[in-house]
């Protein structure tokens, strides 16, 4: 029982102290997992981040879940789970509550009609950023595609579509080198 309050606090901390989403919580769980706790080698730490950067999901909940998994199975990967979700649950929570007394106040509204403008700022700026590093004749299929989701054509189609495009394009390239 030690072992799972341990586990909780632990990826607790973490969650609450780490300012800046899942990358910024990597060394301080690091520090707690490896080093202070001794529950994984720096090895194992690795090869765990490693597997929750590769799966969906935010990156912080799924090294939480490995960890857990690995220092008490299944209960521990619940524990740790629970922990790293507790504080933005909370504050989802506050939020929500807040806004929902405030709701109809009209400056709450005009507060959110003012950041608009800097939400679409700050989709847009790393989506001109990745498209001007691009440097190929492709990514205007790249904006076709963004425009093609935004006007509601489910990702998953595009996504099978851009396959069978790409497998195409492989077969033409291997056809040009044959010849």
């Amino acid at each position: 029982m030690k072992l799972l309050f341990d586990l909780f606090t632990s990826f607790l901390k973490s969650a609450l102290f780490t300012y800046g989403g899942g990358y910024a919580m990597i060394m301080m769980a690091e520090r707690e997992v490896c080093d202070k706790r001794r529950w994984l080698t720096r090895s194992q730490f690795l090869e765990n981040l490693s597997i929750a950067q590769s799966a969906p999901g935010p990156i912080s909940i799924n090294l939480s879940i490995l960890i857990g998994y690995n220092v008490k199975g299944v209960i521990g990967a619940i524990t740790a789970f629970c922990a790293t979700a507790l504080p933005s649950f909370v504050i989802l929570i506050i939020f929500a509550l807040f806004f929902r007394a405030l709701g109809d106040d009209p400056n709450i509204d005009k507060i959110f009609k003012g950041l608009r403008p800097a939400v679409v700022a700050l989709v847009v700026y790393p989506f001109l950023t990745f498209m001007t590093s691009l440097k190929t004749k492709e990514y205007p299929i790249v904006v076709l595609a963004a425009l093609l989701v935004t006007a509601g054509i489910p990702a998953i189609i595009l996504i099978i579509i851009g396959a069978i495009w790409g497998y195409c394009l492989v077969l033409a390239k291997r056809k040009k080198r044959i010849r």
